[in-house]
């Protein structure tokens, strides 16, 4: 069989198929009641569950190492689809089914894959979400979409979050259809039956942001945020409306919160975010914190222009030696910034050198920046001479380098532009010509809150206009409450005797954040006082082979209702780490994984369970390869992984706890002859388990005798034929289970067969008599060693495709000699 890539959402490797035995089997969550089933069908109920977990387990062991093509999806498709049809009552197989399938692009077979789970997990909400979206792209007319999603609306059996996800779904087909009542009507639906709907709440903030108060943006963002504190984003536009409400300590309050949010993820706040933080902490009259941000933005490019002027402000409050070095620093840097615009190409891309004499003429620049096709290359022209220009009036009061730019930009912008107007006013206003200056800052006023500052810092000092000048002044600091421009008017007023004031809906705003229980923040980086998970072995120890499953327990032990999904505070994802002790020691990140698809929201004191097998990837590779030793495996589980600096970890509302026992691996005295020969009788006589078990150590434990010796090692000849006597007489026993009167052990005894001698005359002998037998999972497994041994035995799988009589054999066959024919054709992307 060609093997199969991770899926993108990588479930099938954690496989946790449960039967041991009838008797035995963990209570997996939704599975059938089933009546009280006699001896011998327990006996091949579990065989068939145990084949089952063995063709899962196969398809998962072929994960990665080639990259999927249809073909291959189906085998996937085809193998998943037998151990469903040989154990129907454990829910993953056709959970994994369907995410094949989707894989595949049938679409149709994910369908029935997932009505197949929902009979054996009914309550899982994931699956129905997932059936949701697929019906609804069944339709190609968006009223038969709405009509299906108004019928999932009016059922009340359905959980009120999965209905939710039905009105957002339909809320946006209205949008699209610019039907803009109808959409809020059904997105307002969407958050009475899921208050914490955390895409509801996004797509609500986008289309009222615009037109909502104040108080109203900061009340959506705190719904937001109840739903996930774990958004620096949302935390950061709270922290900006509260800076814009005049609110400086509430504010800086959030800022601080969302650096904290943005540090558990691992990932770095904005531009824009850390420049409206730098200019708060300048608001708030702390400029030292206001310039180490600065500094942290100049450290990634050191012509930040924003950056340089927050530094220039905090820096006009200290030590006048500090700033008038800095002033000279960053004069040469803006100088650097306009020569830079005459470079091209690569060299465009260069970091910006500084430039320490005047400016250069600049004839040539201008000529070609007023060319059509350089309009781009004039706006950044104009845009650097610009700043440069209010550098020099504002903080370096260079009068005559002030004059030869404002000249230069007079031939490259309306002589009524905005820009020119407020440098050639402030121009003036520094060189004490006020009248002149309230002329031209007046004209702007009103569309310049930089011009407007210039006029009432005119109007306060002159004591007949002082109370204008207060006017004046009060309503540019409203208009330009935060932000670098808030910063550089406060900068420009704040000597005059100037108070600033809040907004009239800070009472509002002010009510709202009391509201807020702040304890709940404290769940971005510290869980444990809001849910818990744990980890357990399902067993105190396991034999070769025998699949490590544990049972993962995740309960909400807060008030809060807590969001379970990709936006949510518990993301799906988990993550699981394993190390083994003993006589081989060894770390395994990321053993497994799986996700949590129960429910999307976790109330207070519920809790959720799942099974999960752990011996997976390169572990079970070294289990496999390592059968007499002891082993003890310890193993942690992980919510939220977060990938920082090459290392995963718990991301914000994440959690990694240690199992509290360790799986057990017992060893296998190979030397022994009493434990051999009760090992080759349990082959005959034990249940169906102990032959699962026992076929497959006896595999492991051949392979191991037959293993060639370590370079320099000297093996005996008389130890090597008792080796090669013990693997042929393990062998042997694997080989007579062939007719065991169990099908489903007899099925893997010949696979496994199969496995040993995978070239040659006795394995063609066994493929034969695999594809002759009787039973349709024998045939299917010979169908598969057929294929796993390479293009040159396909063709005896054609007969195989048109002929068999069960489907899925039939199927699989098909599949296998398109993937093979696709093989031999396509360069090999195996390492």
């Amino acid at each position: 069989m060609q093997t199969f890539r991770p899926f993108l959402v990588a479930m099938l490797i954690a496989t946790p198929a449960l039967a041991q035995s009838a008797a035995t089997n963990p209570p997996t969550a939704g599975r059938a009641p089933t009546s009280q089933p006699s001896p011998a069908e327990i006996a091949k109920l579990t065989a068939d569950a145990l084949l089952a977990q063995r063709i899962a387990g196969y398809v998962r062991d072929g994960l990665s190492r080639v990259t999927p093509t249809p073909a291959v999806w189906r085998q996937a498709s085809v193998l998943l689809s037998a151990a469903h049809k040989l154990d129907p009552r454990e829910p993953r197989y056709p959970q994994l089914l369907a995410e094949v399938a989707l894989n595949a692009g049938n679409t149709d077979g994910a369908i029935e894959a997932l009505k197949a789970f929902r009979t054996l997990a009914p309550g899982d909400q994931d699956a129905q979400i997932k059936l949701i979206d697929l019906y609804t792209g069944r339709f190609q007319v968006a009223e038969k979409r709405l009509s299906y999603l108004t019928s999932i609306l009016e059922n009340p059996t359905i959980p009120p979050e999965v209905r939710s996800y039905a009105a957002l779904s339909a809320a946006e087909l209205y949008r699209e259809r610019s039907q803009v009542k109808q959409a809020k009507s059904l997105l307002d639906q969407a958050l009475r039956l899921n208050p914490l709907n955390p895409e509801a709440l996004t797509l609500q903030f986008a289309t009222s942001e615009s037109t909502a108060t104040a108080a109203e943006r900061v009340a959506l963002l705190m719904r937001m945020l109840m739903a996930n504190p774990s958004q620096p984003d949302r935390v950061a536009d709270l922290a900006d409306e509260l800076a814009n409400a005049g609110m400086i300590r509430p504010s800086l309050e959030w800022y601080a919160f969302a650096v904290r949010v943005w540090n558990r993820l691992g990932q770095a706040p904005s531009h824009r975010f850390v420049v409206s933080y730098a200019s708060q902490f300048f608001l708030a009259d702390r400029p030292e914190d206001a310039d180490a941000l600065a500094q942290q933005l100049l450290s990634v490019d050191s012509a930040d222009v924003d950056a340089i002027l927050l530094r220039l402000i905090a820096k006009r409050t200290g030590p006048a030696d500090a700033f008038k070095s800095y002033v000279n620093e960053a004069g040469a840097i803006l100088r650097g910034r306009v020569v830079a615009t005459r470079r091209t190409g690569e060299e465009a891309a260069k970091p910006v050198e500084p430039f320490k004499d005047a400016l250069p003429d600049l004839a040539e620049d201008i000529a070609a920046a007023e060319q059509p096709e350089n309009e781009r290359r004039k706006q950044t022209l104009i845009a650097t001479l610009s700043d440069l220009a209010w550098f020099q009036i504002y903080f370096a009061n260079d009068t005559q380098g002030t004059t030869k730019t404002i000249d230069i930009l007079r031939k490259l912008v309306a002589e009524d532009s905005v820009p020119l107007s407020r440098l050639e006013g402030w121009s003036l206003l520094v060189q004490g010509r006020t009248q002149e200056a309230m002329v031209k800052l007046s004209a702007v006023a009103d569309r310049d809150p930089i011009s407007a500052a210039g006029v009432a810092r005119i109007q306060l000092s002159d004591a007949k206009t002082k109370v204008d000048g207060n006017t004046t002044a009060r309503k540019v600091l409203t208009d330009a409450p935060a932000g670098l421009l808030g910063a550089v008017v406060w900068d420009v007023l704040k000597d005059y005797g100037v108070k600033r004031g809040s907004i009239n809906a800070a009472e509002l705003i002010l009510a709202q954040l009391d509201k807020f229980p702040r304890t709940w923040l404290n769940i971005v980086e510290d869980a444990t006082a809001f849910y818990s998970i744990r980890g357990e072995p399902m067993r105190g120890s396991y034999a070769y082979g025998e699949p490590m499953f544990s049972r993962i327990i995740i309960t909400n032990n807060s008030e809060f209702d807590i969001t379970v999904g990709p936006n949510g505070v518990i993301k799906p994802d988990l993550w699981f780490d394993g190390q083994l002790r003993g006589m081989v020691q060894q770390q395994f990140p990321g053993i497994t994984y799986d996700r949590i698809t129960q429910v999307r929201v976790l109330r207070p004191k519920q809790s959720i369970q799942m099974f999960v097998r752990v011996d997976q990837g390169q572990l079970a590779q070294i289990l496999r390869s390592n059968p007499t030793p002891a082993l003890q495996l310890f193993v942690s589980v992980m919510t939220n992984p977060t990938s920082v600096a090459g290392k995963i970890d718990p991301g914000a509302g994440g959690l990694k706890v240690q199992f509290p026992r360790v799986f057990a691996r017992n060893p296998f005295p190979i030397n022994d002859e009493s434990a051999r020969s009760k090992l080759t009788a349990s082959v005959d006589t034990g249940s169906p388990s102990e032959k699962f078990n026992a076929l497959e150590l006896l595999q492991g434990l051949g392979g191991l005798l037959l293993q060639a010796p370590r370079e320099g090692a000297s093996v005996p000849a008389e130890e090597t034929e008792r080796r090669q006597s013990m693997a042929n007489q393990f062998a042997s026993v694997v080989m007579r289970a062939r007719n065991d009167p169990q099908p489903s052990v007899a099925t893997w005894a010949a696979f496994l067969s199969t496995t040993a001698t995978p070239q040659g005359d006795e394995f063609d002998r066994a493929v034969r008599s695999m594809l002759a037998s009787e039973e349709w999972p024998t045939r299917l497994m010979g169908a598969v060693a057929a294929s796993s041994a390479g293009p040159d035995h396909l063709d005896r799988l054609k007969a195989v495709a048109t002929d068999d009589e069960e489907p899925l054999v039939r199927q699989f066959a098909t599949a296998a000699i398109e993937a093979g024919q696709a093989a031999t054709t396509q360069p090999t992307t195996q390492p």
